[in-house]
């Protein structure tokens, strides 16, 4: 290889990195908005039916303990 095409060589390596590193940063960031999203549902779902008068059930509860369990390994 000459140096003639070392600079499109270069120029093609950095662009493949970048696209690379974005597509990792993107799912990332999806996989974070749906595990959010998921933790907001059970909230919303049992404030809803708390507030409906029903009384929290054991998956409830186990479903809590997972969230307390992820948040203090995150942290």
């Amino acid at each position: 290889m000459t140096t003639k095409y070392l600079p499109e060589v270069v120029y093609t390596i950095a662009l493949t990195s970048l696209s690379t590193h974005m597509l990792w940063q993107r799912k990332d960031a999806a996989d974070a908005r749906a595990h959010y999203d998921a933790r907001l549902r059970l909230l919303a779902d049992t404030a809803a039916r708390l507030r409906a008068g029903a009384h929290a059930e054991h998956w409830d509860a186990q479903d809590w303990e997972e969230l307390k369990r992820e948040a203090e390994e995150a942290a």
